[in-house]
């Protein structure tokens, strides 16, 4: 493995570690504002972080779309995540009750399912047929499909209005 890819390695580990100890500690705290989304936040980031990590020490293929899965899992719940931090630390929980949180929800429920079940539909990734082994890490060689640019505007259009 080259230096490059050893750092890569190195900066995922000490993300994946951070992001679930601030993960813990806020559920540790989550009487104050904001704890509880904040910790969900942290773990979509630790799902995110853990699962692309071990993915690309991942040189088989099943097991390799496996951790993609979970990564994707995390990425998906990030937005949903982040605008609930936000209402909730900002004091602007009245904006957001429970409907709106579910309904917020839906797309990135959706995106999970598909990208667990993509073999089926080619939604997320037009394929996916193997796994290339570059300085040591498992990279996935794939195409995207049309549902991840629905999910990407989604996401951007959330993450951003919540933003400001």
């Amino acid at each position: 493995m080259s230096l490059v890819a050893t750092g890569h390695v190195a900066l995922l580990a000490v993300s994946t570690l951070t992001t679930a100890a601030l993960a813990a500690y806020a559920w540790h705290n989550r009487a104050e504002h904001g704890a509880r989304a904040f910790a969900g936040l942290m773990l979509s980031f630790t799902l995110y972080s853990g699962g692309h990590l071990v993915g690309l020490l991942t040189l088989d293929p099943v097991w390799r779309l496996v951790w993609d899965g979970v990564k994707w899992t995390g990425t998906a719940a990030v937005p949903v995540f982040w605008v609930l931090f936000v209402v909730e630390y900002t004091g602007y929980d009245e904006f957001l009750d429970r409907r709106t949180a579910g309904l917020l929800s839906v797309l990135p429920l959706l995106t999970v399912g598909l990208a667990w079940t993509n073999s089926l539909h080619r939604l997320v990734w037009t394929s996916r047929d193997r796994v290339a082994v570059v300085d040591g890490l498992a990279i996935l060689v794939d195409a995207v499909g049309p549902w991840i640019w629905v999910f990407a505007v989604f996401s951007y259009v959330v993450v951003g209005v919540s933003s400001l």
